[in-house]
């Protein structure tokens, strides 16, 4: 399974692959196993995500990469079993963004609300 998409050479991407095993066929240990490579270098050599991290377990795997061409290549090779990606994300730069949350609001309050029905919050600030 071969995945090419366009960027700028030369630049910087930070590539986050999102997996997990949600095939009850394959949720012991070495049912599935696959190697990453991206841009040619494996990455990450025989994933075995129930293994690592357990059947029906969503992880995150992040990979700064460097191009010296105009196409990003992700490569899943299949040792057993077909491999699984559930999402690719492609960001430019090579600082992640900040894993810290903030708002500005100080209060949201929804009051009382019927089942079945909507409404906008009040907010307080």
């Amino acid at each position: 399974m071969i995945w090419s998409f366009p960027v700028d050479n030369g630049e910087d991407y930070v590539v986050r692959l999102y997996l997990a095993n949600g095939y009850d066929g394959t949720k012991f240990a070495d049912q599935r196993e696959y190697s990453i490579k991206i841009e040619g270098e494996t990455v990450n050599e025989e994933v075995d995500m129930s293994e690592e991290f357990g059947h029906q377990v969503g992880v995150m795997m992040e990979y700064v990469v460097s191009m010296e061409d105009d196409t990003l290549n992700i490569e899943f090779v299949r040792d057993v079993e077909n491999p699984s990606i559930n999402g690719i994300e492609i960001i430019r730069g090579s600082a992640a963004p900040s894993k810290e949350l903030a708002t500005s609001l100080t209060t949201v309050a929804f009051g009382s609300q019927q089942q079945g029905t909507t409404s906008a919050p009040k907010v307080k600030t």
